[in-house]
Formats: C-alpha cells, sequence, structure tokens
C-alpha cells in the first residue's frame, strides 16, 4: 500500500536554503524584503499617510515635467486663452459682474475666428445689467444647423445648496437658475457643465469630479451635470463628433453601466483617486528661458498654449483677426484678484480657467490615470531589486549603496518619466529604498558581529610565553 504525499518539511527547507550559496541567498532575501514590501503597500494603499506619500510622489514628477514635451504623445490638442486678467479688470473699470456685452465679444471673437470648442468659466447665473439681453441674442442667433456650424459652447453652471432640506442639504446641490437657462436647452450646441473641484487637507487641487448629481432648480436642468472635461471629451474624442452625444453618455450613465466610454478613452463611473488626478502639465507661468512645447496644429507647429489679454478684444471697435484662435480649444476666464478663482495646485498657484484647461488636457488625451498590470509592476520592481542586489553583492558596502542609488535615479525616473509620458503612474520608491535600508541594517550587524567575535588585545597572551 502506498504511503500518503507529505508536505515539505521544514528541514527540507533548511537543506535546499544551504544548497543555495551565499550570494543566491542574499538576492533571494533582497527579493522578500522588496516584493514583501510591496504587497504590504497593496493591502494598505488606501491608508492616509500612503495617500500623502503616493500624492508627493506624483506631484514631483509632475513638476519635473510641466511645460516640457514628457507630455506630448503626438496627439494633443492645442489651447488658448482669452484672459480676463488684472489689466482687462480695470480697464472694465472694475465691475462687480462681469460686463455680459463684454463676455460676449469674447465668445463671438472666439467663433468667428474659428475655435474648435469654446469654454466659458465665467458664471452667468446672476441678472448683470443690460448686457445680458445682447448675450441672450447673440447665443440665440447661433445656428448649429448650418453648412459651417458654430463651435459648441460650455458655460459653467452656478451651483447652491437647497433649502428646506436639514442636515441633507450639505451634501445636495440644485442649479441656480439664469437667465439663459430657455437659451440653452433649445440649442443643441450650448451646455451647461459643472466647474466643482476635490479640495485636498492641504488645500490643493489636484483631483477633478467627472459630474454633479444636482437637483432641478427652479429652472429645468438635467439631474447629472457633466464637467467641462467630460464635455469636451464627448464633443472632441468620439466617432461622428456629434452634438448629441453628452446625452448618449447620460443615458449610458443612468442605465448604470459598469464602463463608460468617451472616445477611446474608458473609464468605471466609481473612479477612484489616482483615476480622478490632474496632470498638469500646463503651468501657469514659465520661467525667461521657458516656453510652451510646440504640437501640430493643421499641419504646422504651434505652441501648446496661446495667450492673450481680454482688453485686446473688447477695448477696439473692429479688432483684427486672430489666426492663432481657428482649431484651438479656448477658454474665457478671469485670473484678476478679484475674481476670487485663483487657488493652489502642484505646479503654484493658478487661477481656475487653468486648472480647467488642465483638466480638459489630461482627459483628452488619457481619459484617466492608470496603474499598469500588476504583473508587469511585480516583473520591474524585481528585475530593480534584483540590479541592485547585484551592486551590493560586487562592490563595497559602500559603493554597493552609491551604485544601487544610481540605479534607482538612472532606471526608476526615467522609466517612471516614459509611463508618465502615456497617462500611466508607478511607484517603485518605497520598497528599493527599504531594500537598501536592509541591506545597510545588515552590514552594520554582520560588521558587529566581526568586532564582538575578534580578540582585544588586552586578551591575547603575551609574546614568547607558554599557553
Amino acid at each position: 500500500m502506498p504511503a500518503p504525499a507529505s508536505s515539505p518539511s521544514p528541514n527540507w527547507f533548511r537543506r535546499t536554503w544551504g544548497r543555495l550559496s551565499p550570494r543566491m541567498q542574499g538576492l533571494v532575501k533582497n527579493l522578500c524584503v522588496g516584493v514583501g514590501i510591496w504587497c504590504v503597500l497593496l493591502l494598505f494603499q488606501d491608508s492616509a499617510r500612503l495617500r500623502r506619500f503616493e500624492d508627493t510622489g506624483f506631484d514631483w514628477i509632475m513638476r519635473m515635467a510641466a511645460g516640457t514635451g514628457v507630455h506630448d504623445t503626438g496627439n494633443r490638442f492645442a489651447f488658448a486663452l482669452l484672459d480676463i486678467d488684472e489689466r482687462t479688470y480695470r480697464r472694465w473699470d472694475e465691475p462687480f459682474f462681469t460686463d455680459r456685452a463684454k463676455l460676449c465679444r469674447l465668445i463671438r471673437y472666439g467663433v468667428d475666428n474659428g475655435a474648435r470648442l469654446i469654454i466659458v468659466d465665467v458664471e452667468v447665473s446672476r441678472p448683470g445689467g443690460p448686457g445680458d439681453e445682447v448675450l441672450r441674442e447673440y447665443l440665440t442667433s447661433l445656428d448649429y444647423s448650418a453648412d459651417s456650424p458654430p463651435p459648441p459652447i460650455l458655460l459653467a453652471r452656478g451651483l447652491r445648496h437647497p433649502l428646506g432640506l436639514g442636515e441633507d442639504s450639505k451634501n445636495t446641490l440644485e442649479a441656480r437658475p439664469s437667465f439663459l437657462d430657455r437659451v440653452v436647452a433649445e440649442s443643441p450646441g450650448l451646455f451647461w457643465a459643472s466647474t466643482l473641484f476635490d479640495l485636498e487637507p492641504d488645500g490643493q487641487i489636484r483631483r477633478w469630479r467627472l459630474w454633479e448629481d444636482i437637483l432641478p432648480g427652479d429652472s429645468e436642468a438635467p439631474k447629472t451635470l457633466l464637467s467641462f472635461q467630460v464635455l469636451a471629451g464627448l464633443l472632441l474624442l468620439g466617432d461622428d463628433l456629434s452634438l448629441a452625444a453628452p446625452d448618449l453618455f447620460l443615458s449610458q450613465l443612468n442605465n448604470q453601466t459598469e464602463q463608460l466610454q468617451v472616445g477611446p478613452h474608458t473609464f468605471e463611473p466609481a473612479a477612484g483617486r489616482m483615476e480622478r488626478r490632474i496632470i498638469y502639465s500646463i503651468p501657469w507661468h514659465l520661467a525667461e528661458d521657458e516656453r510652451y512645447p510646440d504640437i501640430t496644429l493643421r499641419g504646422e507647429a504651434a505652441p501648446l498654449l496661446y495667450v492673450r489679454p481680454a482688453y485686446t478684444v473688447t477695448e477696439i471697435d473692429a479688432p483684427p483677426p486672430d489666426p492663432s484662435l481657428a482649431g484651438r480649444v479656448l477658454i474665457i476666464g478671469a485670473s484678476h484678484a478679484e475674481s476670487r478663482d485663483v487657488h493652489a495646485t502642484p505646479l503654484g498657484s493658478m487661477p481656475g480657467p487653468m486648472i480647467i484647461l488642465n483638466s480638459v488636457d489630461t482627459f483628452l488625451r488619457f481619459g484617466a490615470v492608470k496603474k499598469p498590470p500588476l504583473v508587469l509592476r511585480l516583473l520591474i520592481i524585481m528585475a530593480l531589486i534584483l540590479v541592485m542586489s547585484v551592486c551590493f553583492q560586487r562592490f563595497s558596502s559602500f559603493l554597493g549603496m552609491v551604485l544601487s542609488a544610481l540605479v534607482v535615479v538612472l532606471a526608476l525616473i526615467p522609466l517612471t518619466f516614459w509611463l508618465f509620458r502615456d497617462g500611466f503612474w508607478i511607484d517603485f520608491a518605497v520598497p528599493l529604498i527599504a531594500v537598501q535600508v536592509y541591506k545597510i541594517v545588515d552590514e552594520f550587524r554582520k560588521t558587529a558581529l566581526r568586532g564582538r567575535n575578534t580578540p582585544c588585545p588586552s586578551d591575547l597572551p603575551p609574546e614568547g610565553s607558554p599557553e
């Protein structure tokens, strides 16, 4: 009768371990330490401390790449900003509300000069005076059924907390009525959009919100209000570029589809923290020797961002055509101090229009920031640990530490940049640093043991004396 199979005994593991050379034992130990810590990080990846650590690493890589070609994947959209800056604000006599007649001139200028999409980051909910009628009449006159229709126009929707809901009102939003409600409802090319972003505990804006579930206000409003970046993706990335794309997307959302599609991008409705990260690649201010990277626009090289003060349009009776606006995603917004729309970001203080611009740019290129497959991440980290281990074994302790640090700098950072360029984020730093710390501690332990086993000179017998 055959004997039942038995599991490997501890002695078998000891014998197998003993057959390994000291170098191989060191490699296995380093792999176990690095991969073990990496697995622990996966289990506790939602902890507040690890979130802060991940955000810090992401912010650093983003600052290193900002304003460079690192982000250029060859299919970027060009942007333009008609900026209601401090000079413009003072030339307009510092109005409490943005003059709607002047705002209308800015929108008309973008339409007449061939902008591909217009984003208006100026709230138009509250009445602002005689200019309201000018803006309403112009938007009503836009004919989206023409052979050469105007570009879609996205308008910032004012939101507020409703009354009469008690404590629930703090977590509920409703649309603030606007004098443009009927115009937007009757036009296929005008859309309301949400301007809300998540504010981090340190006061910075790092993550977008894809949409807002709102209550209908005094006006007719959708129950789901899409953000600027989602609307821009639906209108610019679809196969047929239909103006009906937002309605089709909302029907997907209402049907609780597990995977949502926006052009080539897919994402889950309940996107996580990393998937909602904004990749700030377009800084607000550049150093004297810096410039925005060039991209291909209408077959020619053109700066990624073109900024023009708004007063250069509104303070001239008949401003000349501006071919630099053609084919660009145009954002109209304010950066002056009284707008109260300047916020902290990983790239420093930035006005609201620039935050929206970076959000739209991120969404158009990546849809959402992704992490490589788990198996690929494991293989990469194992390969880096093996290279570091060889450095420790082939050279002295100090030189091994220096060379292993160079491995982190020369291999990890370029690899992270390469993945970051395509919207992937991967963080190897903690496991690799853990291996380095482990090796340093292990070397100190071995040195201490050698010192403990070496006899002191006083313990040695006198020279020439019998033993």
